[in-house]
């Protein structure tokens, strides 16, 4: 074989590999996304779905102690402004951890893997018109 023609087939060889590695990733990935968080679901959803029930209950048990101390009487000093604020952020993070934790964001988690299955579509057309044109710029040469 010719150094270009050596070059080109270890090309496609990437490329075929790549796409598998791609391919399995995505049916993996399909696999875990389907199953409830109940039974069937892996470890690793497990403890994210753990590890939020434990920051909400963290978060809610700081806005319990924090809220009889905030004093209000005075709104022009420092210290109560800090609080506001505090009390604030602790109510975002809350709101972040139920969002995830509820699953709010699975219908924006599947456009994503339809874009991706897109994605891949088009490399696979891509490099099988690369491999075609090579197959046939070697008939032609030969």
């Amino acid at each position: 074989m010719k150094k270009t023609e050596y070059e080109a087939a270890q090309m496609v060889r990437r490329m075929e590999n790549m796409l598998a590695e791609q391919r399995a990733a995505q049916e993996a990935s399909q696999e875990t996304a389907e199953l409830p968080l109940g039974e069937g679901a892996t470890t690793k959803q497990r403890a994210k779905r753990w590890w939020h029930v434990c920051a909400i209950a963290i978060v809610l048990v700081m806005l319990l102690i924090a809220l009889p101390i905030v004093k209000t009487a005075h709104l022009s000093t420092g210290a109560t402004w800090f609080s506001f604020v505090w009390i604030g952020f602790a109510l975002l993070v809350l709101g972040a951890h139920l969002y995830r934790l509820l699953g709010v964001d699975e219908e924006a988690e599947r456009h994503l893997q339809r874009i991706r299955r897109e994605k891949l579509r088009r490399l696979e057309e891509h490099v099988l018109k690369r491999v075609e044109r090579k197959q046939t710029q070697k008939k032609h040469v030969t």
